[in-house]
């Protein structure tokens, strides 16, 4: 543990209870330790950026097939399978895709003049190329 006055002086000289390194968060300290809220925001913050990342990540690629009416910037619909969850996203000029899911199997569909094209694809929890070959659904 540090003791307090040691901590402050080495910071800026000072022996004061309170020292505030950027004005707009005060870190208080007591008698040689931190005050437990900052341990626990630093820690809770900390797991929160953790389990963020473990949630979601970028699935990628490019859209293939439809039999020439799929075009670049075209919208395709991507449903999780588990929960039904619908994301949709527009691809660029070049047939290209990039969104954030869930971890999961997506089912992918695209509908153009009243006919639809379907494919999977999957989502794990880091940045993983899917090209998506839509076939005519039956």
């Amino acid at each position: 543990m540090f003791k307090r006055d040691t901590l402050i002086n080495s910071i800026n000289g000072k022996t004061d209870s309170q020292y505030s390194l950027f004005k707009m968060f005060p870190i208080h300290f007591h008698k040689g330790e931190c005050t437990r809220g900052v341990i626990l925001s630093v820690t809770f913050a900390l797991l929160l950026c953790f389990a963020i990342s473990l949630e979601a990540d970028m699935v990628y690629g490019r859209v293939y097939g439809a039999e020439g009416k799929f075009k670049g910037g075209d919208k395709i619909t991507l449903t999780n399978k588990e929960d039904e969850t619908p994301y949709n996203v527009e691809t660029d000029k070049y047939k290209r895709y990039s969104i954030f899911l869930p971890p999961g199997i997506y089912e992918v569909k695209f509908v153009k003049d009243n006919e639809t094209w379907t494919a999977e694809i999957r989502s794990v929890t880091e940045p993983l190329r899917q090209d998506i070959y839509l076939k005519k659904a039956r």
